[in-house]
């Protein structure tokens, strides 16, 4: 049996009141379980697999599909915002689209649990998102390098085959914007604008083009700007 940290990242329901759970854990990555009896109205798992809630859990078996044996979250639940929840479950698609499987990465985990945390109260979700998006992407063995030669006024673009390289089009991130996002720096809307439009680029790459619905639904609130890029 193991015991490990955990997010729900995804449910379905599972014959007559079981549910298929994907869990990002700390030390096992995203393993997939089986919640028996766990959409029951007297299953000890009722009330205890909210997403973006850490719980404690404990699984066990043999094959691809584990057996969750116990979940517990302390945490209580909390209210927030329609952006900065579909902010969330981009987070979570990301994980799953980037078939992030069977990896173990606690520092991924703990971007995760930060931003997660980040974004219960965000004003503004769109540096956050990028910041895990970085992470993700160094994760799962891809290196963004600036061009050999590259100036801090010099503006980047990026494509799948080459990474980043230098372009003369004005409206997109420059070097010295791209530097100081991952050294973890504070940027301004306006400097963010055209990192999330590289960025966007570099997310598309890892989903290896496959649609991202948490898009749609930001767009489907035009009232709110949308922060997901």
């Amino acid at each position: 049996m193991l015991h490990d940290r955990a997010y729900v990242l995804h449910k379905k329901p599972y014959k007559d009141s079981s549910e298929l759970i994907k869990i990002f854990s700390q030390h096992h990555g995203v393993v997939d379980v089986l919640g028996k009896g766990s959409r029951g109205p007297k299953s000890k798992f009722k009330g205890q697999l909210q997403p973006f809630i850490e719980c404690e859990v404990s699984f066990t078996g043999r094959s691809a599909l584990q057996t969750l044996v116990s979940a517990e979250q302390p945490g209580a639940p909390f209210k927030t915002g329609y952006t900065n929840h579909v902010a969330m479950l981009y987070c979570n698609e990301l994980l799953l689209l980037s078939n992030y499987h069977d990896e173990a990465n606690q520092a991924i985990y703990h971007c995760y649990a930060q931003t997660i945390d980040g974004l219960k109260s965000a004003t503004s979700v769109a540096l956050l998102l990028r910041r895990f998006e970085w992470q993700l992407y160094c994760a799962m063995g891809y290196e963004l390098t600036l061009p050999q030669g590259a100036k801090d006024q010099d503006h980047l673009a990026f494509d799948s085959i080459n990474g980043l390289g230098i372009k003369p089009q004005s409206d997109q991130c420059t070097v010295a914007v791209f530097r100081l996002f991952t050294q973890g720096a504070d940027l301004s809307a306006e400097q963010l604008k055209p990192l999330n439009r590289l960025m966007r680029g570099v997310i598309n790459h890892l989903v290896h083009g496959k649609t991202i619905q948490s898009r749609a639904l930001l767009k489907a609130r035009p009232a709110e700007r949308p922060s997901v890029k």
